[in-house]
């Protein structure tokens, strides 16, 4: 057969030079491009922050927002960094559409009532929408953040101003955060107010029609087919039959690994000494140790436990309160694993700037856990998701035992809105999370009812996946196990992060 006689060398991005590199991707840019090299050198730093959105579009390519190049667009951050970052900006109104659905329709353990609640979902939002997904540069995609802030409560919480509309009330500077006009925004928000609504009002009448069983859509059980006969579709389809195609998404994903940059913002990585606190008494501790019986994290840990964040002691994160009151907690939160190699395609229509593979649990002090609350209090457009661990420990200026932190919330602020589209993919991971554990659990539901073995269950799941995407048994199989196998790791991790069942404190 003339497919047996296809032969595809993957190539080595490891082992290419930044040149040969260049080459190899010469219609995308990156920390190896020379434009880059340029911009580095044009602004005397070393420090580079490079996304995908930056990475992954050519080096002619200017803010269909500001009109601005990627040289005009490139910036130092008050940490010596170069920022080249392209964000992709989309209309909120439709995260806000799909929680008021997703609130009235839940998903349920019906795979067709499942297929239905998509296909509804999908379609209302392409009307709910007053723009699509655009590319912008981050002081485009900052400033609309900020004039939503400054307008308050009277701008619609998930309003978007679309790009064309951004244009209007931002004052543009070669490498430069914009100025912007307040009052054109408020102008231009009054335009725009009524239909707003009267689309938020369409996503509410549609939600509750669906929701009482209307506009349902007959499927057949079959994929869609394809009719197209054209070059792209015959090369993707030989190239799905002739090689490993896990092997060449190694290869998109390597090449995002050498294109993009993340580097620390110029924060020391050994923050200086501050005065000490007075630390507890023996007596003290021991009373400590009694009042945090209940406490969910302390009992799990010895007097050799450190915060995984400023790594100071059990006894060193002791201090007095304003009441004079000792305080003292462990709490938990996730370290995520950022922009790793992706092993699957099962996520395929990721194309952010932030990819979660993986997290593992933190166990840091009460100090800690109050910095992202009060970076959250000083800008409440900002979420718990907004910074990560390493950007909580580069925002701490002083360390120092028995007593608070001393922080740099400016910087931490600036790291949360350098890293926008973070919320969004933490938010898919949990959705990954969640659906893995959803079969997980169906698996395990399934084998107590019916009193199976696990490869019992696993079967059923496996001919309902079939009967409902019309998907081949390997298709169907292949995707069964990748989410029992995830679902487990969840599960594991899960149970790192709640303790022992002996060590958890009571409802």
């Amino acid at each position: 057969m003339a497919s047996e006689m296809i032969s595809l060398n993957v190539p080595d991005i490891d082992g290419m030079s930044d040149d040969e590199l260049a080459n190899f991707l010469r219609m995308r840019d990156g920390r190896w491009s020379q434009q880059t090299k340029g911009l580095l050198a044009r602004f005397g730093t070393n420090k580079l922050n490079l996304n995908r959105g930056w990475a992954g579009l050519w080096q002619g390519w200017s803010c269909p927002c500001c009109a601005r190049s990627k040289p005009q667009i490139a910036r130092l951050n008050s940490s010596g960094v170069l920022l080249c970052q392209v964000e992709l900006h989309h209309d909120h109104v439709g995260d806000w559409a799909e929680r008021e659905f997703t609130e009235r329709n839940p998903r349920t353990d019906d795979g067709q009532t499942n297929r239905q609640i998509d296909c509804f979902k999908d379609a209302m939002l392409e009307l709910v929408l007053r723009f699509g997904r655009t590319p912008l540069c981050i002081d485009c995609n900052l400033v609309e953040g900020r004039v939503k802030k400054d307008l308050g409560p009277s701008v619609f919480r998930d309003f978007s101003f679309s790009p064309a509309e951004i244009a209007q009330f931002i004052s543009v500077r070669d490498n430069k955060i914009h100025e912007f006009d307040l009052g054109k925004a408020k102008e231009i928000w009054g335009a725009v107010k009524a239909d707003v609504e009267d689309r938020m009002d369409f996503a509410r009448r549609m939600t509750s029609r669906f929701a009482n069983g209307k506009n349902r859509r007959q499927h057949g059980g079959q994929p869609s087919p394809e009719f197209y006969i054209d070059s792209s579709a015959i090369l993707w389809r030989v190239l799905s039959d002739n090689t490993n195609v896990v092997r060449l998404s190694g290869v998109a994903q390597k090449a995002v690994a050498r294109s993009t940059a993340r580097d620390a913002v110029g924060r020391s990585a050994h923050p200086k000494p501050r005065a000490t606190g007075r630390p507890p008494t023996d007596e003290e501790y021991a009373a400590i140790e009694v009042q945090n019986t209940d406490q969910k994290h302390w009992g799990r840990f010895g007097d050799d436990w450190t915060c995984d964040c400023c790594s100071r002691s059990k006894r060193a994160i002791c201090r007095k309160s304003n009441s004079g009151k000792w305080t003292a907690r462990i709490h938990v939160i996730r370290d995520w694993e950022i922009d790793a190699p992706i092993c699957d395609l099962r996520q395929k229509d990721e194309v952010e700037n932030f990819y979660v593979l993986d997290h593992v649990p933190a166990f840091i002090c009460q100090d800690c856990r109050n910095i992202v609350a009060e970076m959250q209090r000083r800008d409440d457009e900002l979420g718990e998701y907004s910074v990560t661990l390493p950007d909580i420990r580069l925002a701490i200026v002083a360390i120092a035992p028995n007593t608070v932190h001393d922080v740099d919330f400016d910087y931490l602020i600036e790291r949360a809105y350098e890293n926008s589209g973070l919320e969004e993919a933490i938010g898919r991971y949990h959705k990954l999370e969640a659906d893995c554990r959803y079969y997980l659990d169906s698996a395990k539901r399934l084998a107590k009812w019916k009193r199976w073995s696990p490869e019992q269950a696993r079967n059923k799941l496996v001919k309902e996946h079939i009967e409902v995407m019309g998907s081949t048994l390997e298709e169907a199989a292949d995707f069964i196990d990748w989410y029992l196998a995830k679902g487990k790791k969840f599960e594991a991790l899960r149970e790192l992060e709640l303790g022992p069942k002996s060590t958890r404190a009571s409802p």
